[in-house]
């Protein structure tokens, strides 16, 4: 199932919370059923996915978003797995599914007399909650947009959740674009009572990623990263005919590739606008592994379309709106594979993605090279600081904070400290660090994740119980530069790791390469007249800066919000003119705020004007 949003009370406005679920790209077909109770109703948006369509019985209804398995189990050609899962979580107990669960998922149960709801292990499908500007509960769901509508919160934007989109492109836990909206825990059990009157709330947390008592040696680890690896992609796979990878030329995918069956149909899949360095190394990989290998084509016009109009419509304004599998979409291959992988997540769980640049300067600094380094500095007279990484890297993004109008930036920090100190009760050396991505939902890159599984069945093996759990084994220096992942994954891969790293330009299995070097696979020349320049790249994506200067679609979105009423929304937000920010691209920000600003503003306008 794509969304659930349940609606306390009956007010007449369910046709809306239809129409937007519908209304959006990639879903437009699919059936929403809306289950009648009597506090109110469950509006349900179909999965594609037989197994896992609602089960319901003379009192009690059981529903899902994503993919909620028990470890073990074979969820395919059960048609009614749902009732199965009910009958180990009978009379509001669900003590023996909160050990086993595993995946992306929301899991909804509920009668007449009591709403629950478990959330999965990180978090990684949000459940939010729905206040009316009363104060009053009047929805749940995983849909933003939808108990905006119900909420009448639709317009009712949170100056600092935008504030936090620009800068960070992402929102901090449990915040969400509207006020009166926020997301309910990770791993945790929600129960909601007393429907004949106010309803009552209680959350019971069964998971949470604590650090280890003690640090586990690096062997022991690294092994337990190559068992939990085949474990975790033989547990997702159990059943399945036909399984499919989004292979790049990286190592991430190429390790869950790698760790599939061999006795499966394994079919590769690489995102392509044009043959170049990437294509051609997924297709070497593909090959060495014995799995068919074949293309998602995308059109010249893909990116500009995702980011300006499909993206949006299926996410919503809670985060940058880079959904790359539409292109499944787009190449019916949706409905061929019984499950869709991806190595998403690897680089924030395993290799310190997110970790604080001062703490990846001082784990640098106790290193023997980087001491002889310094050293080498002092003795000719040269400075030994460190300078703040570029604001357009993702550690670095704090800095565009001095965008912010002074109060904005103060409570933007304020928010994000309030984090941290949180964050720190579970894990007191890595709080910085896990703020930014835990609950996996405020992950800045999860759009990837969360589209995929509203579009088709998907799982990131990252997002494997085992998986988890191993990787909240990982101090700050085994995750520093990803070191100790990357030696496991090449014990995964094998042979495939004698083929290039698109990344690296080096033999995958040299997982400490800095820089590009000479390798077998060389670029491709991108030619041709009807070739977009920002289409002229060697790896999956876009050139995000020319396209956003260059593409007449861009410059239209600008012309129409240059007298939107939504720049005076954002004149209480930014120092800079709102205005100029519309009209052309600002060589001073990064790509990534630029592109957010845009997204935003048009998603805002839009609302504003119905």
């Amino acid at each position: 199932m794509s969304d659930f949003v349940i609606q306390f009370g009956h007010p007449q406005r369910v046709e809306h919370i239809v129409k937007q679920l519908r209304d959006r790209p990639g879903l437009e077909s699919r059936c929403v059923q809306v289950e009648q109770f009597a506090w109110g109703r469950v509006i349900l948006q179909l999965p594609r996915s037989k197994e896992l369509i609602p089960w319901r019985d003379n009192t009690r209804l059981l529903a899902c978003v994503g993919r909620p398995r028990l470890i073990g189990d074979n969820i395919l050609h059960d048609e009614q797995y749902l009732s199965r899962l009910a009958l180990k979580w009978p009379n509001s107990d669900p003590s023996r599914l909160l050990d086993e669960l595993t995946g992306l998922f929301a899991l909804l149960a509920c009668n007449d007399k009591i709403i629950e709801i478990i959330t999965d292990p990180l978090g990684a499908q949000p459940v939010y909650t729905a206040h009316a500007p009363s104060g009053k509960l009047v929805g749940m769901g995983t849909d933003v947009e939808s108990l905006a509508v119900l909420s009448e919160r639709g317009t009712d934007f949170d100056q600092v959740s935008v504030a936090e989109l620009l800068v960070y492109n992402n929102v901090t836990f449990p915040f969400s674009t509207r006020h009166g909206i926020q997301e309910v825990s990770p791993g945790a059990h929600i129960q909601i009572g007393s429907l004949d009157g106010a309803p009552s709330y209680t959350e019971s947390v069964y998971f949470s990623p604590s650090e280890p008592a003690t640090e586990v040696p690096n062997r022991q680890l690294m092994q337990s990263t190559v068992e939990a690896i085949q474990s975790a992609a033989a547990d997702i796979t159990k059943g399945v005919d036909t399984v499919a990878v989004t292979l790049s030329g990286g190592l991430d995918s190429r390790v869950v590739l790698a760790a599939l069956p061999a006795s499966l149909e394994r079919t590769a899949v690489t995102y392509a606008t044009h043959e170049n360095l990437e294509t051609e190394t997924a297709q070497l990989v593909a090959q060495a592994a014995g799995a068919t290998h074949m293309f998602a084509w995308r059109s010249e016009d893909y990116f500009s379309d995702l980011l300006l109009n499909r993206g949006p419509r299926l996410l919503g304004m809670e985060r940058r709106a880079a959904t790359h599998g539409m292109c499944i979409i787009d190449n019916q291959l949706d409905e061929r594979f019984d499950v869709v992988l991806g190595g998403q997540l690897s680089d924030t769980l395993f290799k310190g993605h997110y970790q604080p640049w001062k703490q990846q300067i001082r784990l640098q600094s106790n290193g023997p090279l980087q001491r002889g380094k310094n050293l080498a500095k002092c003795v000719l007279g040269r400075s030994t600081r460190h300078h703040p990484p570029s604001a357009t890297s993702t550690i670095g993004r704090f800095q565009l904070e001095r965008e912010l109008l002074p109060h904005v930036r103060a409570e933007v920090r304020n928010r994000r400290r309030q984090r941290v100190l949180e964050v720190q009760k579970l894990r007191p050396t890595t709080a910085e660090e896990w703020a930014r991505f835990w609950p996996i939902s405020r992950q800045d890159d999860i759009a990837h994740v969360l589209g995929n599984a509203k579009l088709f069945p998907f799982e990131s093996l990252f997002l494997h119980r085992s998986l988890i759990r191993t990787a909240m084994d990982y101090t700050p220096s085994q995750r520093l530069n990803g070191w100790l992942a990357n030696q496991a994954y090449s014990q995964v891969f094998g042979r495939l790791g004698t083929i290039v790293n698109a990344n690296t330009g080096r033999p995958a299995r040299s997982y400490q390469a800095r820089r590009p070097a000479r390798s077998s696979v060389q670029d491709r020349s991108i030619e041709g007249a009807g070739v977009r320049p920002w289409n002229r790249v060697q790896h999956s994506w876009v050139d995000n800066v020319l396209m956003q200067k260059l593409d007449p679609a861009w410059q239209d979105v600008r012309q129409r919000l240059a007298s939107s009423p939504v720049l005076d929304v954002f004149a209480e937000i930014l120092r800079r003119s709102p205005k100029a920010l519309v009209q052309e691209y600002d060589e001073e920000l990064p790509g990534s705020m630029n592109q957010m600003y845009i997204q935003l503003a048009m998603q805002m306008d839009r609302l504003l004007h119905q």
